[in-house]
């Protein structure tokens, strides 16, 4: 996937501004830089002139626990299955971003409200720069089994849509179209599956273009969205 880096200056810009990330945090970095998830840590941290803490990502629970602590580490992103699974109590002092799958919501709400430190869902394919959208986990408010993934951040934009590329209804699951000044150029050296997943945008600027991402989504009444799992699956 071809992205550039104004793409991704735009994708952090987005984030430090919708969650408010103060200047001089620490951060603790579990993920590989060759994949995308571990993006967003690293380059938030320099952008916000942060301290960045990288601990092997096959750090023991009981471990990541005590260095989180004794480190006072403020900032952490992790799967849900991989922060369940250490089985340890490693939560940051700030915030706790969880993504690359979907989240249990009763669980991720008795994280927040523990009250140690906020946590955000985080949704978004590569293909629009690492993540689209966030939601913030509070009280158990919501009817859904999993976290809805929110609302775009600043400068993006998501549609619900059908076969024909028409709006859904509110409720009604469609495919989820991600666009925005985020997009990446494409699929490097691979035109035709470029074209395929990377459309024209009815919905936005002249020339502008939207991402298919194969997912169905809903929107829910609240104006968050909701993911509902692969089309194609």
């Amino acid at each position: 996937v071809a992205v550039q880096h104004r793409q991704a200056l735009v994708y952090l810009a987005g984030l430090c501004e919708r969650l408010e990330i103060r200047p001089g945090g620490s951060y603790a970095l579990l993920q590989s830089l060759a994949f995308d998830f571990g993006v967003t840590i690293f380059y938030a941290c320099l952008m916000t002139g942060g301290t960045l803490h990288i601990l092997q990502p096959r750090t023991a629970g009981h471990e990541l626990a005590e260095y989180v602590r004794d480190h006072r580490i403020d900032h952490l992103k992790i799967t849900p299955s991989h922060l369940a699974a250490l089985q340890a109590d490693v939560l940051p002092r700030e915030l706790l971003i969880l993504g690359g799958e979907a989240a249990p919501r009763e669980w991720a709400e008795e994280l927040a409200a523990s009250g140690r430190c906020r946590v955000v869902n985080h949704y978004g394919p590569t293909e629009a720069t690492v993540g689209v959208t966030t939601y913030a986990v509070e009280g158990p408010e919501g009817t859904t089994t999993t976290l809805p993934i929110g609302r775009p951040l600043p400068g993006a934009r998501a549609y619900v849509l059908d076969e024909h590329l028409e709006p859904v209804p509110i409720g009604v699951a469609g495919e989820l179209y991600l666009a925005g000044d985020r997009l990446a150029r494409g699929y490097l050296g691979r035109p035709g599956m470029t074209a395929e997943r990377f459309l024209p945008d009815p919905y936005g600027p002249a020339g502008s273009r939207m991402y298919r991402t194969g997912d169905l989504a809903r929107h829910l009444p609240d104006g968050n969205l909701e993911f509902l799992g692969r089309r194609d699956l």
